[in-house]
């Protein structure tokens, strides 16, 4: 296949370049058998095709789009004609590249057989990579968020992990789901026609729940009242691609162009048109008109049960429009917290990565130093005593071990501090600053070193986990003058971007300012152990607190003149 797929190239580009010179020549090319060159044909001016691209369009005006019309918005039938979304973006396409497209009605289980025998060229697609051995994939037309959808007396759902051990309601072959599943067996899939079905599914207590783009849910929730949104899949955006039949590259590269030439505009509007669903809040008119009748009876009756009636009547008004105020508060505020836990979530996970990534590579180094001088003493002492040299192997497998330790040990601090529960305080940082700076003295009585802290720096946040963050900044600061002349440390608060950041500041060995994004990395140094101790974790735990407070925290230095850390805090 790859072979003819070059030989048509070159006979396109022969053909193109015979066409090229006839018609500078003044000549009227003449039809060429399998060719077909039109002078009707015309793409718009938004997109800059090749002259290969330019003689493929006109050999293939018409293609073939596998069509399942039964996933509105995305694509339905209304009166024999078929609308929605995918349908808008082919309009779209078609006005930019001149293509005609024919839509192939048929099964989504059927498409990949489709295009393997030639009956269709290309269908909308995710990105199935077991697909790529026939197709290509055009760049992403659209990607939305995937949500979780039961009834309304279900909990609260964090991801798909809440989701074991119940149903959920799956579309017969459409392979998303079997990738979204696979990764959790405990999950029992009930597969159902389509995607309507999918949502009566649950509404008849069929199934637990079903997992919907919001595009669709938007579209349709409204019809089920006893079904609501109980959380966001876990799960990256899953975009839509056009896969394409792999001998049609020209295609891929036709429609990657006007892919990318289509505006946010135009994206916006083609997917407002269709999801137009939105909440609304207003008096039940019906039952105020009845209310009214009623009282305007009576107020021929008697005045006085009129005005009794009505004054009712607007305090329940007042109460319903306070109830849904309140409502609309508590559902912006619920919104809220599952978009701050799914961000807090979402950085615990990354530094858990980093951690597991640690534990498999930084504890490596002591381990293979215990194995070897292990193996070293058992061969090379095994039947005489211990000389110096083997002393020596004895004290660096102990070294070894204490290392082990200490990165053991840092590892379980940062997983504390990840894990801990913040409780905010006002806090005294200068008075905070000259208690430990005391400790410090007091451990290392035979070293002076200059401590200036400035007064009256308080700050709201956690004492426990604030106090962590100027314990290991001070131990930096006061590790890094042990070899200064004159040591100085200084605590103090200045005014950052309009906010107020505290720092600690020394006259130590300093840094380069090239490594300061490796500062912050659990387990990186910028110094050997032997230089200056330490286990490489101080600074990443300094970092995810100042993060949990909603701060941050940088650092700049210069090697050999010192080094200041900043950070900011609810002040």
């Amino acid at each position: 296949m790859e072979r003819e797929h070059m030989i048509r190239k070159l006979a396109m580009m022969v053909i193109l370049l015979l066409t090229t010179s006839m018609v500078a020549q003044g000549q009227q090319p003449k039809d060429t058998p399998g060719i077909a060159i039109s002078n009707d044909f015309k793409t718009s001016d938004i997109i800059r095709l090749t002259p290969l691209e330019e003689v493929w369009l006109r050999n293939h005006k018409t293609i073939r789009v596998g069509m399942s019309p039964i996933f509105p918005p995305l694509k339905f039938t209304e009166k024999g004609v078929i609308k929605g979304i995918e349908p808008d973006y082919l309009n779209l396409l078609s006005e930019y590249t001149g293509i005609q497209f024919e839509y192939v009605v048929c099964d989504f289980s059927v498409m990949d057989a489709k295009v393997k025998s030639g009956e269709i060229d290309m269908f909308i697609s995710f990105y199935i990579p077991e697909r790529l051995a026939y197709m290509t994939f055009t760049e992403p037309l659209m990607e939305f968020k995937q949500i979780i959808i039961a009834r309304i007396d279900s909990p609260f759902m964090s991801g798909l992990g809440a989701l074991k051990r119940k149903k959920v309601a799956t579309v017969r072959g459409v392979k998303l789901y079997e990738k979204l599943l696979a990764s959790y067996p405990d999950i029992e899939a009930v597969p159902v026609g389509t995607m309507e079905e999918m949502f009566r599914a649950v509404s008849e207590f069929k199934a637990d729940a079903l997992i919907s783009k919001t595009y669709y849910a938007g579209y349709v929730i409204h019809n089920y009242p006893n079904l609501k949104i109980v959380g966001v899949a876990d799960l990256p955006p899953e975009p839509y691609y056009y896969a394409v039949r792999k001998d049609y590259p020209e295609l891929v590269s036709i429609l990657n162009k006007a892919i990318v030439s289509i505006s946010r505009e135009q994206h916006d509007a083609i997917v407002q048109k269709w999801f137009t669903i939105r909440l609304e809040y207003r008096p039940n008119w019906s039952e105020i008109l009845k209310w009214a009748v009623v009282a305007g009876a009576v107020f021929i009756i008697i005045l006085g049960i009129s005005l009794f009636w009505n004054r009712r009547l607007a305090n329940e008004i007042d109460k319903r429009k306070r109830a849904e105020e309140a409502t609309n508060k508590l559902n912006t505020e619920l919104e809220q917290r599952v978009f701050d836990r799914t961000a807090q979530l979402e950085a615990s996970n990354r530094e858990l990565e980093s951690v597991s990534f640690s534990i498999s590579h930084d504890l490596r180094a002591p381990l293979r130093s215990i194995d070897g001088f292990s193996q070293i003493l058992l061969e090379k002492y095994k039947d005489k005593p211990l000389d110096d040299k083997g002393r020596d192997y004895l004290d660096r497998v102990r070294k070894a071990n204490q290392r082990m330790v200490f990165l053991i040990d840092g590892m379980l601090n940062l997983l504390k501090v990840i894990r801990y529960e913040i409780k905010h305080e006002s806090i005294d940082l200068s008075k905070m600053v000259r208690d430990i700076a005391e400790t410090f003295q007091k451990d290392s009585p035979e070293r002076i070193v200059d401590v200036v802290v400035q007064d009256g720096v308080m700050v709201q946040c956690d004492p426990y986990l604030i106090r962590i963050v100027l314990v290991n900044l001070f131990d930096n600061a006061w590790k890094f003058t042990n070899n200064a002349p004159h040591p100085r440390i200084e605590f103090g608060a200045i005014v950052c971007d309009e906010k107020k950041a505290c720092f600690i500041r020394d006259n130590g060995a300093g840094f380069d300012m090239v490594y300061a994004n490796k500062l912050f990395g659990a387990f990186q140094r910028l110094h050997t152990v032997d230089e200056f101790p330490g286990t490489g974790i101080g600074l990443a735990t300094v970092q995810r607190i100042i993060h949990r407070h909603g701060g941050r925290v940088w650092a700049e230095g210069e090697k050999g003149k010192g080094a200041t850390f900043y950070f900011t805090a609810p002040f």
